[in-house]
């Protein structure tokens, strides 16, 4: 199954968000179908999925972990994108 083939999802968040440059966290990144796109543009993207094994770049944490407990150090990302993730 591909979502948002047309990119209308990216070209949203586009509009909203500078990612030039930017630290990106995606939190629930699955594959990291969104953190993909932004890899080429920013400085740091990671993907964070609790449900899915480490692949593509996307790091996982374990059950324990949540968007508050990160392994990583205060105000790294200027950027934090929450979709599909609920």
């Amino acid at each position: 199954m591909q979502i948002d083939p047309e990119g209308r999802e990216r070209r949203a968040l586009d509009t909203l968000v500078a990612f030039e440059g930017a630290a990106v966290l995606e939190i629930g990144s699955g594959d990291g179908r969104l953190a993909r796109v932004w890899t080429d543009r920013a400085v740091l993207c990671v993907g964070v999925d609790l449900d899915r094994p480490s692949d593509d770049g996307a790091l996982q944490l374990g059950t324990r972990a949540t968007a508050t407990q990160l392994p990583f150090r205060k105000h790294v990302f200027d950027i934090a994108v929450l979709g599909w993730s609920l």
